[in-house]
């Protein structure tokens, strides 16, 4: 049986009412090449494992030998679902590392509430990154749905975004699509640490070249909070990351979520967490120069071509931390008003430069705005 050449990568937790639209979108990948669904069940409350075994049957091991007229390898699906909840991000990283113990060279995320709604999106991507040695991943558009949105609504709305018809088969067997244009993000190492993360983990296909000791050199993944924030970073130092003009993806916007939450703790916990991430990347970029120079004009060179010096990271840094005050000023005067002022002072007594920032006047917009309604 021919190797899986990418893998898509499903992690489940109290997910029951998504998780078919959700495999049912991975299977409709239409490839020339095998690849595989990695799932992991944490153990939750729910009937997601039953779900999860129906699947297997259905697409055990042996499938990915058998290719179909028009649509390509059928995939396998391998069920790695541990006997105890071992948390969300490691979780993730341990359907990694199947997936790199499969050999795969090439992975996708796609978390069990959301959707992939193009056919073409991993044959297309991994396309990209074949011809391009130069970019390490590349992401696409995407739509928010509904809770209440199923699988083929989904496809239905994503459809209503137009983009180029190339009129081109993939080979003589595939359907007439839609070839998408890829570009140059802009993203770099100093966008990534110092503004939002504007790759959405499902849209987005990476290569796994340079994972090989990864997660490993990130610590514990136990005290992440998301686990595409540090492989991005990651990615960042050997190559750049390309922005694909089609929307292959629809996030599901649900009204709580690790990201995404009305509770201050809740938000304080993700963005403090994610500070984190930005500020150990940094550290252990610091300590690879340390490690290979003595003096302090040393230097580490990154993905994109530039060089960063240790004034450069430490600046990186308090780039880092301002932005995370920035975001919670914002979250403080939306959803904790009463504590809003009491966050400022700390704010401004660690970054009085802050005062200055359009994040401190956008949360006294929002705080003004509260007090007057």
């Amino acid at each position: 049986m021919d190797a899986p050449v990418a893998a898509i990568i499903t992690t489940v937790y109290n997910k029951e009412s998504y998780l078919e639209d959700c495999l049912e979108s991975a299977l409709s990948q239409r490839t020339n090449f095998p690849f595989v669904i990695i799932v992991s069940e944490n153990c939750g409350q729910d009937n997601c494992r039953d779900i999860i075994k129906k699947y297997k049957k259905r697409f055990p091991f042996a499938s990915s030998v058998q290719g179909t007229k028009g649509k390509g390898f059928i995939p396998f699906i391998v069920d790695c679902s541990p006997s105890k909840n071992i948390g969300l991000v490691p979780n993730y990283y341990w359907c990694l590392s199947q997936a790199l113990n499969l050999g795969v060279k090439y992975v996708s995320f796609l978390d069990a509430d959301d959707i992939i709604v193009d056919a073409y999106k991993l044959q297309d991507q991994v396309n990209f990154l074949e011809k391009n040695s130069e970019y390490q991943m590349v992401y696409s558009d995407n739509i928010c749905v509904g809770a209440d949105v199923d699988y083929s609504q989904a496809v239905t709305m994503a459809k209503q975004k137009p983009y180029k018809h190339s009129g081109i088969r993939l080979t003589a067997a595939y359907e007439t699509h839609y070839l998408p244009e890829f570009e140059n993000s802009g993203i770099t190492v100093r966008s990534m640490l110092t503004s939002n993360n504007p790759c959405v983990a499902g849209a987005a296909c990476f290569k796994t070249e340079y994972l090989s000791f990864f997660p490993a050199s990130v610590g514990d993944a136990s005290e992440l909070v998301t686990p595409d924030l540090p492989v991005w970073l990651e990615l960042l130092k050997y190559g750049r990351i390309a922005k694909e003009d089609k929307v292959t993806f629809a996030y599901r916007d649900l009204t709580e979520s690790g990201s995404r939450s009305v509770d201050i703790e809740n938000t304080e916990r993700f963005q403090r967490g994610s500070m984190n991430i930005r500020n150990g990347f940094i550290d252990r970029m610091l300590d690879e120069i340390n490690a290979n120079n003595d003096s302090n004009t040393g230097d580490i060179k990154v993905g994109d071509g530039t060089h960063l010096k240790i004034s450069d990271l430490q600046s990186l840094k308090k780039g880092s931390e301002k932005f995370y005050y920035g975001k919670m000023l914002r979250a403080y005067a939306k959803n904790a008003p009463k504590k809003y002022f009491r966050f400022v002072g700390k704010a401004l007594k660690k970054y009085p430069e802050l005062l200055f920032a359009n994040d401190f006047w956008r949360s006294a917009g929002i705080r003004i705005k509260k007090f007057v309604s």
